[in-house]
């Protein structure tokens, strides 16, 4: 595991995530000791006390507050853990016979992986609250491959519905992102979004009306997360 400094370790044990304008946003990721062989296994609601929050999300390109988005990881010898928790008062799922326009269309949460800084190749997970997947590979500018997929042996979701919103639970077998050559010294590089829709399609409207929602600020005119400025680090914190 990676070896911390000071800084890094004061970081971790006051906000658990770190960032500045002279390096990119980090957020670490604690071990857990929940034991699972299967990857359909979600860990307990009191184990997530222990991983850290992340609430630093903004909608650049909107003069008004976004609803709340939460994010949290863990790991343990086998997976990676994510869950989400979103505030959403007016939660809109798309229903369409194309299951990529569906998700495409609807309120999600996202994450990619970049392998490096060039996005050759990097990785898309969108996930809409019912857990259904648009998953690709690609590459700059948004040369996007949709015949890949995620293995699914390698990947799970579960979306819980709740009064003020949903929250998403993720797991993914950190050996297929060794193997994808995502996580290296301990780091994954990601970027964590989220599509707020607004206003689904109609008749007068193909598209979708949606506030994007993202932990890192592209620094762009319009929402774009498809560049590399729209990443950060999830740095694995070594076991106690």
């Amino acid at each position: 595991m990676i070896k911390l400094g000071l800084i890094s370790s004061i970081s971790i044990l006051l906000f658990g995530f770190v960032g500045n304008h002279n390096q990119p946003k980090t957020y670490f990721i604690h071990p857990t000791p929940f034991k699972s062989n299967e990857i359909n296994t979600l860990v307990p609601e009191d184990l997530w006390a222990k991983a850290n929050i992340l609430n630093d999300f903004s909608s650049p390109w909107n003069d008004s507050h976004p609803q709340k988005t939460a994010f949290r990881a863990l790991y343990n010898e086998q997976f990676l853990f994510l869950k989400y928790d979103i505030e959403d008062q007016n939660l809109l799922v798309y229903n369409h016979s194309d299951l990529n326009r569906a998700i495409g269309q609807s309120d999600r949460v996202e994450i990619f992986f970049r392998k490096n800084e060039e996005l050759t190749p990097y990785y898309g997970l969108e996930i809409a609250p019912n857990g259904q997947i648009m998953d690709y590979k690609a590459s700059l500018y948004r040369k996007i491959d949709q015949d890949w997929n995620w293995p699914r042996e390698h990947l799970y979701t579960h979306g819980t519905i709740t009064d003020n919103g949903y929250i998403m639970e993720v797991v993914i077998r950190l050996s297929f992102l060794d193997d994808l050559g995502l996580l290296r010294e301990d780091v994954l590089e990601a970027g964590i979004y989220r599509g707020d829709c607004i206003l689904l399609p109609d008749s007068h409207q193909l598209q979708s009306q949606i506030k994007w929602i993202t932990w890192v600020d592209p620094e762009t005119d319009k929402p774009d997360f498809h560049i590399p400025e729209s990443f950060g680090q999830l740095v694995f914190t070594p076991p106690n």
